[in-house]
């Protein structure tokens, strides 16, 4: 049974992260709030973590160097939660390193 349900989170995520790519990468820019589910959603902090995690891919991929401090003042829920602390520093984390930044940047 939780495999099944995990399933449906991941579907769900998908779909989330698909709408924000196809007008992210058409446009070059989205308003990833315009993704978002409502903030009581039990998907909601979710689909924020993979939506920034995805922002900042994009962002640094075309040389724009996203930091965190811009999520933190829209979306201050996202550093409340340890998980998504996690997930999204790591990311951005990563992406200096590929970008040639050392750790200290």
């Amino acid at each position: 049974m939780r495999r099944i349900a995990a399933s449906n989170v991941e579907q769900s995520l998908d779909r989330f992260v698909a709408a924000f790519e196809a007008v992210r990468y058409e446009d070059g820019s989205a308003d990833l709030a315009n993704f978002l589910p409502g903030r009581n959603d039990p998907l909601y902090l979710a689909v924020l973590r993979e939506l920034v995690r995805v922002d900042l891919e994009y962002a640094w991929t075309r040389g724009q160097g996203q930091r965190l401090d811009h999520y933190r003042q829209k979306f201050p829920e996202l550093f409340d939660d340890m998980q998504s602390v996690q997930a999204v520093c790591f990311e951005e984390f990563r992406l200096r390193l590929q970008a040639g930044e050392g750790a200290a940047a």
